[in-house]
């Protein structure tokens, strides 16, 4: 099948949502999904990233969204002037994605791989600022409309990653 076939009857289509929040404060233990849900809620947490997709069964997607950027990694004088030296950097998301149907009718099977890095904090006169990346790649059953935990690092700043996935 090419991009351009048209897509099978009787397959399910999918819409698939990732996001990516952090949270200012979190209780631990135990830290579970419930908790780290009812956290977002609580502290009406907003995502700091949403990807969204639609999928076919067994068909993998990918979207791919991204730019470069300059950034001041120091400085030069060479006694008359200041000379800023920057660097390109790659920041983006990728995801690449397949669903396919499972038992009972409410589970799908996924197969996900997830690519984010962004620029994180200010830096300062004379060093860039930090890329924070996330790579998640799974495989696994998920209920569909429910949101499900698929990464999470409590180092620096908390961050928790979900992947909901509804059927069209």
């Amino acid at each position: 099948m090419t991009n351009t076939d048209p897509i099978p009857a009787g397959l399910n289509r999918y819409s698939a949502t990732i996001s990516e929040y952090q949270l200012k404060e979190i209780k631990t233990p135990p830290l579970t999904q419930d908790v780290i849900l009812a956290a977002i809620e609580n502290q009406k947490a907003v995502p700091i990233e949403t990807v969204m997709t639609t999928a076919t069964d067994g068909i993998e997607g990918r979207i791919q969204f991204g730019r470069q950027v300059a950034l001041t990694t120091g400085s030069v004088n060479n006694g008359r002037a200041n000379a800023r030296q920057t660097q390109q950097f790659h920041i983006g998301t990728m995801l690449r994605l397949s669903i396919a149907p499972s038992e009972p009718e409410t589970m799908v099977g996924v197969s996900l791989s997830f690519e984010a890095a962004r620029v994180s904090g200010e830096g300062t006169e004379d060093s860039p600022p930090d890329i924070a990346t996330t790579n998640i790649t799974l495989k696994q059953t998920v209920e569909l409309g429910k949101p499900t935990l698929i990464g999470a690092s409590t180092a620096n700043e908390s961050s928790f990653v979900f992947l909901t996935i509804s059927r069209l």
